[in-house]
């Protein structure tokens, strides 16, 4: 999965930030920066992805992204990297 925008929407910025106290712009470092993709559930448009990276300040974010057409992308949900996802990606 190739994207080169994420279309952000009002609700899942609320989530995102709320929630999980991740930003936007660490969501964009993550997807942007070098990350491990694993595709997730779902079938072609419903279609998930994870998104495993770290931040420019080394924090380990896994991020829920969902595939909008072409090569833009909505940013589902971003959290911590829980223990065994951090490892994964280290051994990637």
């Amino acid at each position: 999965m190739t994207f080169t925008q994420l279309e952000w929407r009002g609700d899942r910025v609320a989530h995102i930030t709320s929630k999980h106290d991740v930003t936007p712009g660490e969501v964009e470092e993550v997807c942007f920066g070098s990350p491990f993709i694993l595709k997730g559930p779902g079938k072609k448009k419903d279609c998930l992805y994870y998104v495993l990276g770290q931040t420019e300040a080394g924090r380990y974010l896994f991020v829920v992204i969902k595939p909008l057409g072409g090569k833009i992308a909505l940013p589902v949900t971003a959290r911590e990297m829980s223990s065994s996802e951090r490892t994964r990606y280290n051994k990637r």
